[in-house]
């Protein structure tokens, strides 16, 4: 396992902060995948961003929405995807129309829109964080961050059913986070720094940055991590509160939990090379506000047209008085929205 040393960044960079980063390649439990770390030298091909069309594909609020027929609270519709959840902790996309969400009681639920969510694996404890591999699409694997560090490979067979395979290898108490790298292979990322705290590794392009929501000596920020540092990427008015985030097209969408809100910001991709950093291009544009309350996760979900956004609330985190449907999983609409949540 390679051992980067990460410092801060010089008085010329807002703040970085100091880890020590653990990497560890793992696309299965193969003896030849267990080398140390190196970097790639070979000339790089740049962040594909295509358009989105993420605006086109969500929903607008107040039009392609029906009311339910139902006054069962758990009740779902073409926004509310999946309700009367426990409290979600993770979620991820697989595929067109689908997400995989992880709930705090380590249950894993298949949530599809039009059809009523199924649970499709126990985890074993709480999972922090959910990864779709690069080629989720034809193999159906996905990665899993527990709580405890522990690291497993969630597959969705073909014809139903799963398979939960742990990796030990890249299994350790201070694992903070994992991600996908250039290669296609998934990280660890470790680190002894009480000060730091990665709280969601975005969904990003295969081969860019790795982008996060951390709090670096208590202050929330969008970072990335490059070059041996963590340097902040934008400002966001984070209300002291952040949670996951997912690049679309050129937009980063950030869930901001006890503000009740989810934000997004242009951002400009990374440049070829080892040096590329993302870049925030304008201000952040509420996206929703309030209507589903605590908003805790966020995941690009393909869609005819484009990309939607769904979100998972957490109204039910840090004993919050969570209403009768929670927790819910649903479409973000594209042209934002306003008021009380529906319970």
């Amino acid at each position: 396992m390679g051992i980067d040393r990460i410092g801060r960044a010089g008085a010329g960079a807002a703040l970085a902060a100091s880890l020590a980063l653990g990497l560890a390649a793992c696309m299965d439990d193969s003896p030849e995948l267990a080398g140390t770390f190196a970097e790639v030298t070979s000339e790089p091909t740049g962040v594909p961003m295509p358009d989105s069309g993420m605006r086109e594909a969500m929903p607008t609020p107040g039009v392609q929405r029906e009311p339910r027929e139902s006054s069962d609270p758990c009740a779902i519709d073409d926004v509310v995807l999946a309700a009367c959840l426990p409290e979600t902790t993770a979620m991820a996309s697989p595929g067109p129309g689908r997400a995989v969400v992880a709930t705090a009681d380590g249950r894993v639920q298949l949530v599809v829109a039009g059809a009523a969510p199924v649970e499709i694996a126990d985890a074993g404890s709480r999972v922090r964080q959910i990864t779709a591999g690069p080629t989720v699409a034809e193999d159906g694997q996905l990665f899993m961050l527990r709580e405890d560090g522990s690291v497993a490979r969630l597959t969705l067979l073909p014809g139903g059913g799963t398979d939960v395979r742990e990796l030990p290898r890249h299994s350790d108490p201070g694992n903070l986070a994992l991600y996908v790298d250039g290669a296609g292979e998934v990280n660890t990322l470790l680190a002894g720094d009480p000060t730091i705290e990665v709280i969601s590794v975005c969904h990003t392009p295969v081969g860019a940055p790795p982008l996060m929501t951390v709090r670096l000596d208590g202050t929330p920020l969008l970072a990335q991590w490059s070059g041996g540092l963590i340097e902040p990427v934008g400002g966001v008015d984070l209300d002291d509160s952040l949670g996951g985030c997912a690049v679309v097209g050129e937009e980063v969408v950030v869930a901001v939990p006890a503000a009740q809100r989810v934000v997004s910001l242009p951002v400009a991709p990374p440049e070829p090379g080892p040096f590329g950093a993302w870049t925030v291009t304008g201000s952040p544009e509420t996206m929703l506000e309030g209507e589903f309350g605590h908003v805790g996760w966020v995941a690009p979900v393909l869609a005819d047209g484009g990309v939607e956004v769904w979100g998972a609330t957490v109204n039910k985190a840090d004993d919050r008085e969570a209403g009768a449907s929670d927790e819910r999983v649903f479409r973000i609409p594209s042209g934002g929205a306003e008021g009380g949540s529906p319970d």
